[in-house]
């Protein structure tokens, strides 16, 4: 099974807990995984995904790059 997280929305140290929650979580995923995932695809936009590059380490992990700016809300 492959997972979608969609992550276009983090503004990289401007998002708060909820953005302390997101990177937890994914912490999680890349130490334990699950099962029955094997693939976790990371949609992340081109001012933030640079902050998700620890992750690529693993084989699990894609990240798909979107042409937009997390900080522009009016497009996303």
């Amino acid at each position: 099974m492959r997972v979608g997280i969609n992550l276009v929305w983090v503004k990289p140290n401007n998002c708060g807990g909820i953005e302390s929650y997101i990177r937890n979580l994914l912490d999680g995923f890349y130490n334990y995984g699950f099962d029955d995932v094997q693939q976790f695809v990371l949609f992340v936009s081109k001012d933030n995904h640079f902050t998700f590059d620890k992750y690529l380490s693993s084989p699990r992990f894609e990240k798909v790059i979107c042409n937009i700016e997390s900080y522009n809300v009016k497009k996303r």
